[in-house]
């Protein structure tokens, strides 16, 4: 998945990360600045933000899957 520039610099001025970080983060979340945003603030790491994120998106999906 390919992220545009715009959302990369949201995330980075929002988090205070690099390019490199600001592209994984919102790559592993599919593209949803604001859950990127949202998981990093809630963790005390990058390792951690990442595992929020992954977490929220099964979460999600699981949700969409078992939903009555």
């Amino acid at each position: 998945m390919e992220v545009s520039n715009r959302k990369i610099k949201e995330l980075r001025n929002a988090i205070g990360v690099g390019k490199g970080v600001a592209e994984e983060l919102l790559v592993l979340a599919g593209g949803d600045t604001e859950l990127a945003i949202d998981c990093s603030k809630a963790s005390a790491g990058l390792d951690q933000c990442k595992a929020a994120i992954i977490n929220a998106r099964f979460q999600f999906l699981e949700d969409e899957l078992f939903e009555d």
